[in-house]
Formats: C-alpha cells, structure tokens, sequence
C-alpha cells in the first residue's frame, strides 16, 4: 500500500531518512523484493531553493543539489547510468526516446496526433526500409560511443542525424533541439543513508527528469509551484476520495453557472456586476489550468515504482486532507 510520510516543518530532515528506514524494513521482511541494482527514486516538481520557507526538493536534500529541474537526453543517460550497469539496448531506447521528444518539442505529429516511439519507428520500419537500418546502425553507435566516452559528441550527431532525416526525406524544419543541449555542470550528487550496515543511495530528480524512468521505490515530495503546493490544487485526489475529471467537471459547472448570471444581466440592461464575474470566469479558467498541470505531475511522479510508493506532506496540509484508509498507510516522521 502506498504510504503518506507527515512531518513538520522542523521535522523536513528527517523526512529521506524515514523513507529509506521504511523500504530497508519492508526488505527484511521480504515485503519489497531485493533487487541487485535498486533505483530509489526522491523525486518533486521543483527542485530550485526559494529564499523564503516554501519547500522544494532541495529543502529536504541538505548539500546535495540538483542542477538540471528540465529534462535533456544528457541528464536521462547519467540517470539511467547511475542506475545500474548500462547496456547498448537500454541506450537505444533512451535515444529513440530522446528522438521522439524532440519532434514534440517541434510540434511535428503522426496523422495529426501525438507521436508515440512505436508509431515513429513502425512507420520508419514499414514504409522505409533504408532509413529503419540506418536508424539502427545510427542508434548502436551512438550507444556504444556513449558508454565508452560519454555524450557530449554525440548530441550533436543526433542534432544532425534528425535535421537531415526529416528535412530530406519529409520537409520537415527542425528548429528546437534543447533536448539535446549539452551542459558541463550537469551533475545529481549522491547522498548515502546508512540503515544496519546497508548502504542505500537515494536518486534525486525532478518529476520532469523522472519521465520514462522504473523506479524500484519512489519518494514523491510536495513542492510549492505558482502559489501552491499539490494538495492545495488537488485535496480529494490525493486523500484518495476524488479524481481529476470530477475537479474539472464541477469548475466548469460554476464557470456555466456565472456566464449564466452574466446572460441575466444582459438580458436586463444592465452592466454592473458583469466585470467582477468575468473576472471570477478567468480565475476559475487558470485553476483548471493547474488542475491538469498538477494532474500530470502527479500522474509520472507516482507512477514510476514497480514496489514501493510513498508522499511527503507537510502536516499542516495534511491536516485538510480527508485520507481514504483503503488508499493510502499514513506515517508520521
């Protein structure tokens, strides 16, 4: 069952030692598999430190930093190599992912949707057979100048490779490749906690960096993002009695309601009052805005462990929460 870990202010240090004292007991007693190569995930949408008091990751992370909080195919490969012992295939799927994202960066889709990885290298396959070889040879020898010197070169191939690709052979104009950006600072300091004699080595990251990753436990930290934290925008789906649609549903039923009223006073003349329910309308417009933006964060941050699943929340947040028992195992700090 996943777990809630309440804590107070003064109690946000201890907060990554009470997750890994969890999952070290849940390997004793054989509730959580012992894998060789564990990818103890800490993750949080923001990740930068704040002047005032507002929680981040980087409150809970001591001297440790992370300085990358925006996804680029340089920071999935240290990730990915931190993880375990890395492998040509596992760094062929990371660059095809990194292939796919840069042509969502640039808005280009696949019969007016989305592009997926299956659909983008189905179609090469199918309909090309020359450039689905070439891709492969492409991809096997990136992967293993990767593992044998590292990435900075080959971001700059891959930036050519696709320019070239899809402007020969579709016309298509790629202009965005931040993805790909190589930057010689990028570093996620590693923070050892000791637990009877076994060494566990928690992975920091933000939500955004944590796209595509397996975690084999996950820490999911509240962070304070455009005026809120999670539990603010999202109460009832995170105590486990509510679910986005239904957040949406009823925002929208009051946005009816008010264009209603706002009809009414129309209808009678009248203009007084119209100004102040406009003005409540594009509230309540930017609110669903950030009932999906939460939504998603949410949604990859704890979906990514395969056994173990814990939050953070700051006590006085979780005091609002009305949490579902069947959902969620609170512990406090």
């Amino acid at each position: 069952m996943p777990h809630l870990i309440v804590f107070s202010n003064n109690q946000k240090d201890k907060v990554i030692d009470k997750y890994i004292e969890l999952y070290a007991e849940y390997e004793r007693c054989e509730m959580i598999p012992i894998v060789r190569d564990r990818h103890i995930g800490i993750v949080s949408w923001v990740s930068t430190n704040r002047d005032d008091d507002k929680l981040t990751l980087s409150s809970f992370m001591g001297k440790c930093q992370i300085k990358n909080s925006e996804p680029t195919l340089q920071s999935e490969l240290f990730n990915l190599n931190k993880s375990k012992n890395i492998e040509i295939p596992e760094v062929c799927e990371c660059i095809k992912d990194a292939i796919v994202y840069v042509l969502k960066d640039n808005d280009v889709k696949f019969d007016d949707k989305v592009i997926t990885k299956n659909q983008l290298f189905n179609a090469f396959r199918i309909e090309n057979e020359d450039i689905y070889n070439a891709l492969k040879i492409s991809l096997y020898k990136w992967s293993t100048e990767y593992i044998e010197i590292g990435c900075k070169n080959i971001l700059k191939d891959i930036e050519v490779y696709m320019s070239g690709l899809f402007k020969d052979n579709y016309g298509i104009e790629l202009d965005s490749f931040g993805y790909l950006r190589f930057d010689d600072s990028i570093k996620i300091d590693e923070q050892s906690f000791e637990v009877d004699s076994n060494t566990y080595n928690p992975i920091f990251g933000t939500i955004h960096s944590a796209k595509g990753q397996t975690h084999t436990s996950t820490l999911y930290i509240e962070s304070y993002y455009d005026g809120k934290y999670e539990s603010d925008i999202m109460l009832d789906v995170i105590s486990g009695i509510g679910n986005t649609e239904k957040l949406i549903v009823e925002t929208n039923k009051k946005i009816s309601s008010i264009e209603s009223e706002i009809e009414d006073i129309e209808s009678s003349g009248k203009v007084r009052g119209i100004k102040t329910r406009e003005a409540t309308i594009k509230k309540l417009k930017k609110s669903i805005e950030k009932i999906e933006d939460c939504s998603k964060m949410l949604y990859v941050g704890l979906s990514r462990p395969q056994y173990f699943l814990c939050m953070a929340i700051e006590e006085e947040r979780f005091k609002k929460l009305t949490v579902n028992d069947s959902v969620w195992k609170v512990v406090n700090v």
